[in-house]
Formats: C-alpha cells, sequence, structure tokens
C-alpha cells in the first residue's frame, strides 16, 4: 500500500483538492464540504480540518527554505505587513517577497526585533561582531552601553546561544533600561545575521514602517507621496504650488525608472540634484515646505536606486502578494490552532512561491501529497530560475 494512502479511505487527489480549493481557490470549510457530499464523498467537517491542516511537516519544511534560498539568491527583499487573528488576538503577517520566492509567518509583534527575529530564521543565537557594534553607534546608543559591548567583544565573549543566556549577561552588566535592551538586542541580532551570512549590503525595500529601516533601507515612492495627496489647500497660489510640486516628483519617478534601464553617473547626479530641487520650499506655505522637508530628509532611502539600480520604486509586489493574506482573513476571519495557523502561513507562501516560478500549484500539491517528489524541491527551482535570469 501506499505511504499516503495509510490509515485513511480518503485518496491523494482527493486530499490535493481540498488544500487547492481551500488556499488556492479561498473556498470556506462549510462549502467543501457541501459540495463533496454533493458529489457523492463521505466525508465529516472534522476530515477535512485534519487534511488542511494536520501532519503537513513535509510542507512546513519545505516553506523554511523558501527565506533561506532567498536571502542567499536575491540582493533586495522587499517587505510588509498586516493585521491578522490569531486564537481571537490580534497578530500580525510579516510578508517578506523578492521576483523569487514569498513568505508569510505571523506574529503577535511589529517590532524591529520581531523582523530581525524572522530574518534570522530559527536560529537562537545572538552575535556580538563589527556589524553589531556598527549599530549601535549608528543608533546613537550612549557611550557607555557601546563599550560594554565594545569590551565584551574585546575579550572574546562574542556570542549567546539563547535568550535566557543574554538576559543573564544584561543583569550581570547592569543593563536595565528599555531602549538600551531593546536596541542592544537589535544590533546582537543583526550580528547573527551577519556572522550566518546575511550580506548587509541587502536593500530592505518597504512603504517606510520604521520597523523595516535596517541595513540598506530603500522606500516606495508611491507611499512617501501621500503627504503630498492628502495636503490641503487654501487658496489658488497655494494649490498651483502643490500641483507644481507634485508634478515634479511624479517627473522624477518617471526618469528614474528609465535610469534603471542605463543607469550612468552623470545621470545620477543630475537626478539627485533634481531631487534637492524638487524638495526647495516656497513661499506662504507652510504645510507643504514641512512635508517637502520630511522628503529631503529620507533622500538617501528614496535614491538608492541610484547607486543600485535594480532596486524597486514601489511598494506594489509586497502588496500584491500580501493581497492573498488580505482575501484569506476576510473569508475565514482567523485561525484557532496552532497548526491552522503555520497551515495558513505554509500553503500561502508555497502557492505565492509556486505561482512566482511557473509551478502548477496543483501539480505541486498532487505530487507531493503522493510523496512523488516528482516536481523539484521548490528552493532548487528557485536557484534555477536565478541562474537563468543572470545568464
Amino acid at each position: 500500500m501506499a505511504d499516503h494512502l495509510k490509515n485513511t479511505h480518503l485518496g491523494a487527489d482527493l486530499k490535493a483538492y481540498i488544500i487547492h480549493q481551500y488556499y488556492h481557490c479561498s473556498v470556506t470549510q462549510p462549502l467543501i464540504l457541501s459540495s463533496l457530499r454533493d458529489f457523492g464523498v463521505d466525508i465529516s467537517s472534522g476530515q477535512i480540518s485534519a487534511i488542511l491542516t494536520e501532519n503537513k511537516e513535509a510542507f512546513h519544511r519545505e516553506k523554511t527554505t523558501l527565506l533561506s534560498k532567498g536571502i542567499e539568491l536575491t540582493e533586495e527583499l522587499r517587505t510588509d505587513d498586516t493585521g491578522a487573528r490569531h486564537k481571537f488576538k490580534n497578530g500580525f503577517c510579516n510578508c517578506i517577497n523578492s521576483d523569487l520566492f514569498t513568505y508569510f509567518t505571523t506574529t503577535f509583534s511589529k517590532s524591529r526585533i520581531n523582523f530581525l527575529e524572522i530574518l534570522r530564521h530559527q536560529r537562537s543565537d545572538y552575535h556580538i561582531n563589527e556589524a553589531s557594534l556598527s549599530y549601535v553607534e549608528n543608533e546613537g546608543l550612549p557611550p557607555g552601553y557601546c563599550q560594554i559591548l565594545k569590551q565584551s567583544y574585546e575579550e572574546g565573549r562574542r556570542i549567546f546561544k539563547d535568550k535566557k543566556t543574554l538576559e543573564h549577561y544584561y543583569k550581570t552588566k547592569g543593563i536595565t533600561a528599555k531602549y538600551a535592551i531593546k536596541h542592544i538586542t537589535e544590533a546582537l541580532l543583526i550580528g547573527t545575521m551577519v556572522e550566518h551570512g546575511f550580506d548587509p549590503n541587502t536593500v530592505i525595500h518597504s512603504d517606510g514602517a520604521g520597523q523595516f529601516n535596517i541595513f540598506i533601507h530603500s522606500l516606495c515612492w508611491k507611499h512617501a507621496e501621500r503627504r503630498l495627496v492628502e495636503l490641503k489647500y487654501y487658496n489658488p497660489v497655494q494649490q498651483k504650488q502643490l500641483d507644481s510640486k507634485k508634478a515634479k516628483y511624479w517627473l522624477l519617478y518617471q526618469q528614474l525608472k528609465l535610469y534603471k534601464e542605463k543607469p550612468d553617473k552623470k545621470t545620477a547626479l543630475h537626478l539627485s540634484q533634481k531631487f534637492d530641487q524638487m524638495c526647495e520650499p516656497v513661499a506662504d506655505f507652510g504645510a507643504l515646505n514641512h512635508v517637502l522637508n520630511d522628503l529631503k530628509k529620507k533622500k538617501d532611502q528614496l535614491l538608492v536606486v541610484l547607486n543600485r539600480p535594480n532596486t524597486s520604486l514601489h511598494n506594489n509586489d509586497s502588496e500584491r502578494d500580501i493581497r492573498e493574506y488580505v482575501k484569506r482573513r476576510k473569508i475565514s476571519a482567523g485561525t484557532r490552532s496552532e497548526n491552522g495557523r503555520t497551515a495558513r502561513d505554509t500553503f500561502l507562501s508555497l502557492k505565492k512561491t509556486c505561482q512566482k516560478l511557473d509551478i502548477s500549484f496543483w501539480e505541486y500539491l498532487k505530487d507531493r501529497v503522493k510523496g512523488s517528489y516528482l516536481i523539484p524541491p521548490i528552493s532548487q527551482t528557485m536557484v534555477q530560475k536565478h541562474q537563468l535570469a543572470f545568464a
């Protein structure tokens, strides 16, 4: 007897069909039950729930490879998040993606520490190294705390095996201030990532949320423009000033799109100067000047593309990916078990990644449920597509 038929009277195609209907077609469990009974299938709601959420370790393992392989292959990680309900509590779904993969994970935090822990990817250690020391200095942590870390580094105490060990370190060094613990933990997480091979020159592209402001942070132009859109004018002169700035903003955006196709240093300098001109203040419109000043402060993050032409200018790709999760949330509200939460994150990640790699999600599900494994590991296909793109 085939392994996929042991301890069950339901075949692999039926199991794959149920998973496909629920996660790909967004059909609810009651509708799946009703349609299957219309087809003459003798099945219970409990069996459908089990097929969707239980004994999915092989799928979970394949999902975990997406992020690690994606980090290894890409120079830019795009990210976004949205609300998620689990066990009747408000949480957050983080979406990390590139052209090769999409990775969803649900947590109850929206902090930078949480985002770094996701990128750290199932590791539990913390490292003091050059990357972590540089981070605390750039974040403006008081010199005393920086000196404590530097001294530990010089003395050879550079690794903390888990959170408990790190907390003991804080206690012995008298580090009790919450802001200091927060920044130092962020620094050690970054140190861990770099220690295990994460390239600190990786671009993190986002809509501007503070938790994503790490490494080389690139901002979405469409999100940055929203404050201009929201501004109100009170006379024709202000309307003309605002319309002029919007026109210059989107003209520069179009020129950056052309620059991505044919970059050169002279054009980069010209576009940088045009950005400065766009942010110049106007007369008698304080609210507009305030927005322009904020844009000028974000210049480096909005113009990462001048040094890294492959960098995204907008966050539409992440929003498209995470819309899948939002749709699932509207249909089924939230999850009530750990198996359900994990399965939701796993199958939505695998589905979106299969689509990006031109793999039929239906054929993939049948292959994995049957245990055939005729379809290569998704991470292997990611490598092949990456190689073709740069061949």
